[in-house]
């Protein structure tokens, strides 16, 4: 099963390609998890879509705001 975590876990080590599609599915799972949007931003950011992870890191910024 994939999660969040496995992302993060890959993303720790190095593999932030392998961790795009966790973070996508925990995102798609539960668009309500800050922390998922936040990790996602950052492997966005890592591969130079800076688009991407700025809509990201809103998105986690405004759920962050709301408790979320």
């Amino acid at each position: 099963m994939r999660s969040s975590s496995g992302g993060r876990v890959r993303q720790a080590r190095g593999f932030a390609p392998g961790a795009l599609p966790d973070l996508t599915w925990a995102v798609e799972l539960d668009p309500a998890r800050a922390d998922a949007h936040h990790e996602l931003g950052q492997v966005h950011r890592f591969r130079g879509e800076l688009e991407a992870a700025r809509a990201e890191f809103g998105r986690a910024i405004e759920l962050d705001r709301l408790g979320r």
